[in-house]
């Protein structure tokens, strides 16, 4: 994720993946610890934080949007992995951000009445 004069991203190492895979795709081990990282045009790195999310990382007004691996669910920390907040119901995601407006559209499965559909 490219935001300012940085390039953000999570440092998998070799024990965040299963052991055995199929067709040299290795499952993500659950709960495994990454260095979220942010890299300069010069190519020096920065760890900033640990972190157990998974999926996109996007980042809107220096709050970084990300998803956590256990519920599922939106959270935001700063740049530096503080004063996190969670947000909404489990196993939603990103529809779009909106960086002129400030604005993000997510989506959750729970937003469904289930009953509707029996």
């Amino acid at each position: 994720m490219k935001y300012g004069d940085y390039t953000y991203y999570r440092e998998y190492q070799k024990d965040s993946f299963e052991e055995f895979g199929l067709d040299d795709y290795y499952e993500y081990k659950e709960n495994a610890v990454k260095k979220m990282v942010r890299i300069n045009e010069h190519g020096e790195k920065e760890e900033l934080f640990d972190d157990t999310g998974l999926g996109k990382i996007f980042i809107l007004n220096d709050t970084m949007y990300l998803t956590d691996e256990n519920s599922h669910q939106l959270y935001s920390v700063d740049l530096h992995g503080q004063n996190r907040k969670g947000y909404s119901y489990p196993y939603g995601s990103i529809i779009y951000v909106d960086e002129e407006n400030s604005k993000i559209i997510y989506s959750s499965l729970q937003d469904i009445n289930h009953k509707q559909f029996r």
